[in-house]
């Protein structure tokens, strides 16, 4: 069975994978899915409505975290499908994290000294 992040090009295209698999409930980014099947990646590319396909992977940081005392919300509570107040009591141990980014710019005056690279 392969896993992978789907990316469609209109949140319609999810029946398109249907009958090809399993595909997960988008809630925020409702273009993306995770979406496990036996096809292939190419053939998962094949079925109109995909844009790109990457695998699903983990990766397992030879680092230990940091936990950021008093952080910035950056606007959680409005992409929350939780609540409207957003409250980090956990430390993460167990969540699967899906990151779709083109890149952070670590010089960024917003981020001040918060970015490290590992």
């Amino acid at each position: 069975m392969n896993t992978f992040i789907v990316k469609l090009t209109n949140p319609s295209a999810i029946s398109n994978l249907h009958p090809h698999g399993t595909t997960g409930t988008p809630k925020t980014l409702n273009n993306y899915v995770i979406f496990k099947t036996l096809l292939s990646r190419m053939e998962v590319m094949g079925i109109p409505g995909v844009q790109s396909v990457e695998y699903d992977s983990k990766i397992d940081l030879e680092y230990d975290s940091v936990i950021q005392e008093n952080a910035p919300q950056w606007a959680l509570p409005w992409i929350s499908n939780e609540s409207t107040r957003y409250l980090n009591t956990r430390s993460g141990t167990g969540v699967d994290i899906y990151i779709v980014d083109t890149g952070v710019r670590d010089t960024h005056q917003e981020f001040g000294n918060r970015v490290r690279n590992l």
